[in-house]
């Protein structure tokens, strides 16, 4: 099978996320997407979050790549949701990206994602944070 490949920039581990996404996509902003894909940051591959007991892991990079899902804004690797907390410093800083496990509160803990594509670029905004690539 075959993955789009989502690539990043990386400030102390993982924490903003660039878009590059399918041809195929409208210039519409979307909240899903059909085709699975990966996520890499200076082209290393987020890591699978593994079996941790915990309900938020900060997202790492390593070796074995996590195959994601667009679904309704949310990013999806099986039992997990990808994206950054509702609640976070107010700083200008990085903002760090988190795996949470999914509960029927996790939609409230978690800023939903849009991908828009314009002008042949894709962007990927946690709520209304725009991060164009």
């Amino acid at each position: 099978m075959r993955y789009k490949v989502i690539t990043g920039l990386a400030f102390l581990g993982i924490l903003v996320l660039f878009a590059v996404g399918s041809k195929s996509a409208k210039d519409a902003s979307m909240d899903t997407l059909a085709s699975p894909f990966t996520i890499s940051v200076e082209g290393k591959p987020i890591a699978d979050v593994g079996e941790s007991t915990l309900d938020t892991v900060q997202a790492k990079i390593g070796s074995k790549p996590a195959t994601f899902s667009l679904k309704n804004g949310w990013i999806h690797s099986g039992d997990w949701v990808l994206g950054r907390a509702t609640r976070e410093n107010r700083s200008l800083l990085p903002k760090q990206v988190f795996w949470f496990k999914t509960s029927p509160d996790v939609q409230s803990r978690v800023q939903p994602v849009q991908v828009r594509h314009k002008d042949g670029r894709y962007e990927i905004s946690f709520s209304s944070m725009l991060i164009p690539v």
